[in-house]
């Protein structure tokens, strides 16, 4: 997004406001609101998909305008302001563009993903469409991760205490007589 890009979506955002808002920016925080500003900006700015580097400056300002506004910024919803399908931005995954266009794909992806989990995680109560949302565009699973230990090759969650006991210290030392303490670990240092 070159500086005229950046100022005329600013004065988008201000005439939308005052003009389809009545300048009310609370309005902003529902959702069909929020999902009509990103159309009207897109019918009113050509996005140029042949700049990765002007995509990602995008992608920040859909970021900032979702974080102001109250709402978890997704893929679907840069696309919405943007104008490039999902299936475009699912092949950069794979085969259609660059390596610059996957790792920026990727990137979102994953600032998408960190911005979900933060709502869920703060945020009181159960939000069922929220978790479902978090498995289904990024892989959130109820299950903890299978880690496995190298030397091993047991998942270490399926290891009892003893096992592990057993690996990495004289059992006896486990009940934490044998733990230095704090002043000595400090003077060590």
């Amino acid at each position: 997004m070159n500086e005229v890009s950046i100022r005329k979506a600013g004065t988008l955002l201000n005439t939308f406001i005052e003009d389809e808002l009545k300048g009310d920016t609370e309005l902003l925080r529902d959702m069909d609101r929020f999902s009509y500003l990103l159309m009207y900006i897109r019918t009113r700015i050509k996005v140029n998909r042949e700049d990765i580097e002007e995509l990602d400056r995008w992608f920040e300002f859909y970021d900032v305008l979702c974080t102001k506004y109250g709402h978890t910024p997704t893929l679907f919803g840069f696309g919405r302001m943007t104008g490039i399908h999902q299936s475009t931005l699912s092949k950069w995954g794979k085969i259609y563009r660059g390596a610059e266009y996957v790792n920026a794909k990727n990137r979102w992806k994953e600032e998408c993903a960190a911005a979900h989990m933060d709502k869920l995680a703060n945020t009181t109560g159960t939000n069922v469409n929220a978790i479902f949302a978090a498995k289904a565009m990024y892989g959130f699973t109820d299950q903890p991760t299978n880690m496995i230990e190298e030397d091993h090759g047991t998942p270490i969650v399926s290891r009892t205490r003893a096992q592990i006991a057993a690996e990495i210290a004289d059992p006896d030392e486990i009940d934490g007589s044998s733990r230095p303490y704090e002043e000595d670990i400090i003077e060590s240092e």
